[in-house]
């Protein structure tokens, strides 16, 4: 089943994301690949996450497609025009590759490329619009294409930042422009985040809510400092600080949202960091 077909049937949606090698070898994606298969819907492909340098979205994505697993192609501005992100779009689904996940990115000066100059001729919303275009048969030029995508239009949105209200505003828009499903950073404050699924309950589209799966304190304490638009709230940072077992409380504290999720929202989007073993205890 499609991710598409999952979201129309109101299936309860597990997705999660994978990382890329920084090279060519990739024996160790592909046992991976072995973890995923047939425990989540669809698998996001980063787009050189934090700005550091890792095999392409596009090239990933082609690879899980190659092994069964449905893959979520991130697109990011930073790094290319709008003529090469629609020239990827194209080959995109002519490869099968049906889920598009549009962002900005993570600026370059967050990453091992300092000194790079990047693009973002467009934004994310920019981005949506543009995929909903070709969708449409047209691209960015207004050109009449010879054959179209369909693809299923995902975004992102960080429901923890402070003020919220611009956060929320930039929602709207996106789904506006086109987006279908959203997925979040990391959720811990529940309470929080019911109220903007209030907010935003009268629009049509399908709400994936980040769950982080915690092996230590220290493990927190890396993603809350290194991984950009993660926000881990100080009572988190406790429990697993004062915990005897911090691994199980990682994952209690992760089963405690989706359970959240599963009264709420549409699917999870898993942030396994690396350890996709993971996956079979929380599932």
């Amino acid at each position: 089943m499609s991710l598409r077909e999952a979201f129309k049937e109101g299936e309860f949606v597990y997705t999660c994301e994978i990382d890329l090698p920084h090279g060519t070898n990739i024996i160790s994606l592909q046992d991976k690949f072995k973890l995923l298969h047939d425990k989540v819907h669809a698998v996001n492909v980063p787009d050189n996450q934090r700005a550091m340098l890792r095999m392409s979205s596009l090239g990933g994505a082609m690879l899980l497609k190659q092994n069964g697993i449905e893959p979520i192609l991130q697109v990011s501005c930073r790094d290319r025009n709008r003529l090469a992100i629609q020239a990827d779009l194209l080959s995109a689904w002519t490869f099968g590759i049906e889920n598009v996940l549009c962002m900005t990115g993570d600026h370059t000066l967050v990453g091992d490329y300092r000194n790079v100059k990047p693009v973002y001729e467009l934004d994310s919303v920019n981005l949506i619009a543009l995929v909903k275009r070709l969708n449409e048969g047209y691209d960015s030029s207004h050109k009449k294409l010879d054959g179209k995508p369909n693809f299923l239009i995902g975004a992102v949105f960080n429901p923890s930042v402070e003020p919220i209200e611009p956060e929320l505003i930039k929602l709207e828009k996106k789904i506006r422009a086109g987006a279908q499903f959203i997925q979040t950073q990391p959720v811990f404050e529940l309470e929080k985040f019911a109220k903007i699924l209030d907010s935003i309950k009268n629009y049509n589209v399908k709400i994936l809510p980040g769950v982080i799966v915690f092996r230590s304190y220290e493990n927190a304490l890396f993603a809350r400092n290194r991984i950009p638009g993660v926000e881990i709230p100080d009572h988190i940072i406790r429990r697993l600080k004062l915990s005897k077992d911090t691994r199980e409380e990682g994952i209690k504290i992760a089963k405690e949202c989706i359970e959240f999720a599963k009264e709420y929202c549409d699917g999870i989007h898993i942030f396994t960091l690396g350890h996709e073993e993971i996956l079979k205890e929380i599932l």
